[in-house]
Formats: structure tokens, C-alpha cells, sequence
């Protein structure tokens, strides 16, 4: 029927558009995987389980601490925006609830997630390939080689463990930027400075 037609005919035409490109994507994610693995890197680190503990610990804690400023963030900033946009009191008390319960669902979300990762991350070490086209850090394959993305910041920060962390910079309507923290072995900081030197240069 006509009504059918109109109604596949868009999902025809989307997927004939986007099976496409996310075949070719997920060819070339796997493609960047596997030359990490076979060799193309410029470091492979590995961890003594005490080490990799700390580090687990680490991003624990802050995974806690981001549970609760993010959701207070989505509240008050909700509220900001309200208020900018002259939001009359009524319109205000059905806007509060609803923020206060992202905020909640956002904050829950976030703590669950990274339970689950830090009781994941206890049970066995990682370990990281890094290449001059992205990264595969215990289990995860981040790259920047691609449409629409981009290295942001690349530092070190000191600690115990000192922290290599590298910022992937997503465009599109907006940006959004991921944070990968890779913890240096003990012994490698002079080889995590040349990899910052590097992927510097290369941005």
C-alpha cells in the first residue's frame, strides 16, 4: 500500500546510507586493533598488580566524586538556563522535579558504571598499546583517526601512579571531548614524555 511505502521507504534509505558507513567503520576500528597488537605501536605497558590496584583505587574515587558534582551540575545548571530564559514560576515548578530526577538517574548512572568497572578492573591487570593513531587500553580501542574527530590535550600528571591522559575531541552539533587515563609503569615516565612529544606533535 501507499502508507506502507511512505513509511519504508525512509528506513530504505537510511540504512542503504549508514550500513554502509558503519561497515566501513567498524573495519577500520578493527583494522586499527589489530596493527596495535601485531607491532605498530610506539609503547605496550604492563602492570604489577600492586600498581594496577592503585591506579583501579584512583579512578574509583573519582568516579564517587563525579557521581555526586554531576548530577548537582545538571541541577543547578537546568536551573540557570531556566532562569535565563525567563521561565515563569509555573513553568518552574514542573521543571524542578524533572531536573532532580536527571539529576538523580545521571548520578546513579555514573556510580553504577564505575562500580562495575572498578570490580571489573580488580580481578586482573590491564595493560595498553599506544600508536600514533589510537589507543587500546585494557580492552578498549580509542582512536582519533577518524571523521569528525581530533587529539585535544595530551599531559602527564604526577602522582602515585603518575597518569598519562589523552583527550579525543568529538565535533558534530557541538563537541564532546573523551578522556582516556592511562597509569604509567613505575620506570617508564621517560618513555610516556616522548609519547606526549609525539602525539603532540602530531595533532
Amino acid at each position: 500500500s501507499w502508507f506502507f511505502l511512505a513509511f519504508s521507504f525512509p528506513l530504505l534509505l537510511m540504512s542503504g546510507i549508514f550500513l554502509p558507513f558503519f561497515y566501513y567503520w567498524r573495519k577500520k576500528y578493527l583494522k586499527g586493533v589489530q596493527e596495535l597488537l601485531e607491532g605498530n605501536h610506539w609503547a605496550h605497558w604492563q602492570y604489577e598488580i600492586d600498581e594496577w590496584r592503585r591506579y583501579a583505587e584512583l579512578e574509583w574515587k573519582r568516579t564517587r566524586k563525579k557521581s555526586i558534582t554531576l548530577p548537582i551540575g545538571i541541577f543547578f545548571g537546568g536551573i540557570v538556563i531556566a532562569y535565563l530564559y525567563g521561565w515563569e514560576s509555573e513553568k518552574m515548578k514542573i521543571a524542578i522535579p524533572i531536573l532532580g530526577g536527571l539529576a538523580v538517574v545521571g548520578g546513579s548512572l555514573t556510580y553504577a558504571f564505575g562500580r562495575s568497572t572498578y570490580v571489573k578492573s580488580l580481578k586482573q591487570p590491564g595493560e595498553v598499546f599506544i600508536g600514533g593513531r589510537g589507543i587500546y587500553f585494557n580492552g578498549t580501542y580509542t582512536t582519533w583517526d577518524m571523521v569528525g574527530a581530533r587529539l585535544g590535550a595530551v599531559k602527564i600528571k604526577e602522582g602515585e601512579p603518575s597518569i598519562l591522559e589523552v583527550d579525543v575531541v568529538y565535533s558534530g552539533r557541538g563537541s564532546r571531548t573523551q578522556e582516556v587515563r592511562i597509569p604509567i609503569p613505575k620506570g617508564r615516565e621517560p618513555e610516556a614524555q616522548e609519547i606526549v612529544g609525539k602525539l603532540t606533535a602530531a595533532r
